[in-house]
C-alpha cells in the first residue's frame, strides 16, 4: 500500500466509500473533488495495487489549527492499519501539532486507540429561515 497526494482520478473512488457509507454531503463527484483541492487542505489518499482503500482530509489554517476533516478507508479493508497509516502520513505532510476531529458513533473505539484525548465536540448547521 502506498499513501499519495490527492488527483482528480480519485474522486469518484472517494465519493463512493463515502456514499456507501451514508455520508449525504459526500456524494457529488464535483464537490469531492472540489473540496479535496481547496486551499489549505491537504488530502492523501491511501492505494493498494491501483485501487483506493482510504483517504484522509486535514483542513489548516497553516500554522495553528488543523482538523481532520474525513478519515474513510473501504469497509472491505478496515483493520489493517489504513486509517493509521492515513493519520500518521498526515502529521508528517502537514506538520500538524495535533489533529482536532468530530467522529460518527460507529468510530470512537479507532480513534482512542491512537495517542490523544478525548473532548466534547458539536457540529453546528445555520439556522432555517
Amino acid at each position: 500500500m502506498k499513501i499519495v497526494a490527492f488527483r482528480p482520478e480519485h474522486a469518484v473512488p472517494i465519493a463512493s466509500m463515502c456514499n456507501s457509507e451514508g455520508w449525504d454531503f459526500w456524494t457529488d463527484v464535483a464537490d469531492v473533488e472540489h473540496a479535496l483541492v481547496a486551499p489549505g487542505v491537504t488530502t492523501l489518499v491511501a492505494v493498494d495495487e491501483g485501487e483506493v482503500v482510504g483517504a484522509a482530509e486535514v483542513i489548516s489554517d497553516g500554522g495553528i489549527n488543523w482538523v481532520l476533516g474525513v478519515l474513510i478507508v473501504s469497509s472491505a479493508r478496515r483493520g489493517e492499519g489504513i486509517g493509521t497509516a492515513l493519520i500518521r502520513e498526515a502529521f508528517t505532510r502537514t506538520g500538524a501539532l495535533r489533529l482536532d476531529l468530530l467522529t460518527e458513533n460507529e468510530s470512537p473505539s479507532f480513534y482512542r486507540s491512537l495517542p490523544g484525548r478525548e473532548m466534547a465536540g458539536f457540529r453546528l448547521y445555520p439556522p432555517e429561515s
